[in-house]
C-alpha cells in the first residue's frame, strides 16, 4: 500500500526542528540541512514548503509567537487587577519552559537591526500587542502607562532566561530557588505598580 504524504506533519516536523536550529545559531548561522536532517525529512522540502531561508526564519518565529500567544493568552478572558500579575507570571513560566523563545527573539532583533519594520509579521505583532495594552489600559485605567507596564511584564520574564549568567552571580548555584524566589518577585512587582497610587 503506498503511503500518503502528509504535509502538515512534515511542516510540523520542520518548524519543531528549525525552532532549536534557528534559536542556537540565528538565521546566518542555521543549516538547513542539518534542520532537515534532525526533522527527518530532505533539504527540498523545507524550499517547497516555507521558500527561502529567510522565509522560513519567518515561519520558524510565527511558529513560536503563535504558540505563546496560545499558551499565554491576556485577551481570552475578561481581565481584573488580580490577572495581569497571573499574565506576568504565565509569560515568565511560558519563557522559562522554552528558553529558544528569548534566544530566537535576540536573533530575530539582531538579523533585523537595521530595519525592525522588516521583523516577521511585523503589522500583526504591533496589532497583538496594541489589543494587550489596550486590556491593560482597560483594567488599570489611567492610573498606569499600559504600554510601559506591558514592556516591563516582558522585560522582566525574558531577562531570566536572556542572562543565566547573570541570575547565577546574583542568586548562586541553585537555578530552581532563583527561578521560585523570581517568580513571586514578578507577581509582587506587577501587583505593587497596580497598587500604587
Amino acid at each position: 500500500m503506498p503511503r500518503r504524504y502528509d504535509r502538515a506533519g512534515t511542516s510540523k516536523l520542520l518548524l519543531d526542528a528549525a525552532i532549536d536550529e534557528f534559536a542556537d545559531m540565528g538565521m546566518h548561522g542555521a543549516r538547513v540541512d542539518r534542520i532537515a536532517e534532525n526533522a527527518g525529512t530532505n533539504k527540498s522540502g523545507i524550499y517547497s514548503y516555507f521558500g527561502s531561508k529567510e522565509d522560513f526564519f519567518a515561519a520558524t518565529i510565527e511558529a513560536v509567537m503563535t504558540r505563546m500567544a496560545e499558551e499565554v493568552p491576556i485577551n481570552a478572558v475578561p481581565l481584573d487587577g488580580d490577572d495581569l500579575p497571573g499574565y506576568a507570571v504565565q509569560l515568565f513560566d511560558h519563557v522559562c519552559d522554552h528558553p529558544e523563545v528569548v534566544r530566537l527573539f535576540e536573533h530575530e532583533a539582531s538579523h533585523y537591526a537595521d530595519d525592525l519594520t522588516a521583523v516577521p509579521a511585523f503589522a500583526a505583532r504591533a496589532d497583538a500587542h496594541g489589543a494587550r495594552v489596550r486590556t491593560i489600559g482597560e483594567v488599570t485605567g489611567d492610573d498606569v502607562d499600559p504600554e510601559s507596564l506591558l514592556m516591563s511584564v516582558i522585560a522582566m520574564a525574558h531577562w531570566f532566561v536572556a542572562a543565566p549568567q547573570v541570575v547565577r552571580m546574583i542568586y548562586g548555584a541553585d537555578h530552581d530557588e532563583a527561578r521560585r524566589r523570581y517568580r513571586e518577585h514578578v507577581r509582587a512587582m506587577v501587583t505593587a505598580v497596580l497598587a500604587a497610587p
